[in-house]
């Protein structure tokens, strides 16, 4: 069983609220915040991670981030987001 204050529910709740500019001490740098869903990627990849994560709804997060800088290459968030998007594990 994986509790609410688990590192994954941390990690999980740091990316919802990077991706959607909410965190109280400003936004972090963009390779930071894609650090951050490289390790919820890899969660998402396990079932007890799947089980944790589907409760943040990331993936809308991570498709209104992708909507904006989609047109940008030099974005680092760009190069985390196509790998991401078009391969799968």
């Amino acid at each position: 069983m994986i509790f609410r204050f688990s590192p994954a529910h941390t990690i999980a709740q740091f990316a919802k609220k990077a991706l959607s500019d909410r965190l109280a001490g400003g936004t972090p740098s963009k390779a930071v915040i894609s650090g951050f869903l490289f390790v919820c990627r890899q969660l998402y990849n396990t079932c007890d991670g799947l089980m944790v994560l589907n409760h943040y709804d990331l993936h809308q997060y991570v498709a209104d981030a992708w909507s904006k800088v989609s047109c940008d290459a030099d974005d680092p968030l760009f190069n985390f987001f196509v790998p991401l998007l078009l391969f799968n594990d």
